[in-house]
């Protein structure tokens, strides 16, 4: 694992440079911004201070000026081409084999300058990663979706890193984010550990789900909660999935695993007359008539038919 973990620090870094910066490797250095007083920041081919005493944006083939007393005339033309310097040193650094600890006090340094540089703390990660150092490279890639929540590469080396060390659950959300932010890569990450893409579980889970209902009525109680534990790994936000298998703990005679699932259910779902009901049937099963009386009252309130019968029933017993 650790191989590839500090694998993962230079396809890290590559990657940030030559995509998400974009124009390749160099992008990261030659790409230059004008920064506003409000905020916006606004990339340009060339910036530079000229006519009127302006600060000029070439983008392309348009240029625009900027009033002076809008710009942050320090961080634009004073930060700004320190960082890009620095940047364009840390990528040869990097791939050059600068010590790691040198590396990563020359990007304090330029945090220190820029504090808000999320390709700053790109290069930071990977440089953890790459020492095997994997709770401080994905704090550092949480710091970039800190700085830019939209940012697809800091989603999926969280989640390649929680892979890689067994956390499925938080891979597979850390991929899903990162592939609905258009990241090709992580949805095959995704498909890797569900079996599907993220846009198949929808359809997936209706599939799963009638066919445990009908394991359920064949009296199949393995398969059962052999298909809705695997829905349940796909959309664990799914009442109906628990509430199925916790009929097949019943009938299994696992009334705790079953109370269990009825619990988790009705968390999710609080007016689901059928949790309740399951819930009752366990209560009852473990030998405490009262409070699945209780259940199944509230199961009838709700609308489920069966949790109406059962509380007749066991009304009528009690007698």
């Amino acid at each position: 694992m650790g191989k590839l973990i500090k694998g993962l620090g230079m396809i890290l870094v590559a990657t940030v440079w030559a995509f998400q910066l974009g124009g390749g490797l160099a992008g990261a250095s030659e790409t230059e911004q004008v920064y506003l007083k409000n905020g916006t920041v606004i990339g340009c081919d060339k910036v530079w201070r000229g006519l009127g005493n302006n600060i000029w944006c070439q983008d392309s083939f348009n240029v625009t000026g900027y009033a002076a007393n809008e710009v942050d005339l320090k961080r634009t033309l004073e930060i700004a081409p320190m960082i890009r310097s620095f940047l364009k040193e840390s990528q040869e650094d990097f791939f050059g084999g600068t010590d790691l600890d040198e590396l990563m006090e020359k990007t304090d340094a330029g945090l220190k300058l820029d504090p808000g540089n999320e390709y700053l703390y790109s290069i930071r990660a990977g440089a953890f990663a790459r020492k095997g150092s994997t709770e401080e490279a994905i704090n550092n890639c949480l710091k970039v979706l800190d700085l830019n929540g939209n940012n697809p590469y800091a989603h999926f080396y969280i989640g390649y890193i929680s892979e890689a060390e067994g956390e499925l659950d938080r891979a597979r959300n850390k991929y899903e984010e990162a592939c609905a932010l258009g990241l090709d890569d992580a949805c095959a990450s995704y498909k890797k550990i569900t079996g599907y893409y993220p846009d198949e579980i929808p359809q997936a889970v209706y599939n799963m789900l009638d066919e445990s209902k009908a394991a359920f009525r064949k009296k199949q109680w393995d398969r059962v909660i052999k298909l809705t534990t695997k829905v349940l790994e796909l959309d664990p936000e799914r009442a109906v999935a628990y509430t199925n298998r916790a009929g097949a703990f019943f009938y299994m005679g696992l009334y705790e695993e079953a109370i269990a699932d009825c619990d988790k259910a009705i968390r999710i779902n609080p007016d689901f007359g059928l949790a309740y009901n399951n819930r009752g049937t366990a209560l009852e099963g473990m030998g405490n008539p009262d409070e699945a009386l209780q259940e199944y009252a509230t199961g009838c309130d709700l609308g489920n038919l069966l949790a109406c019968q059962n509380y007749d029933r066991l009304k009528a017993s009690a007698k």
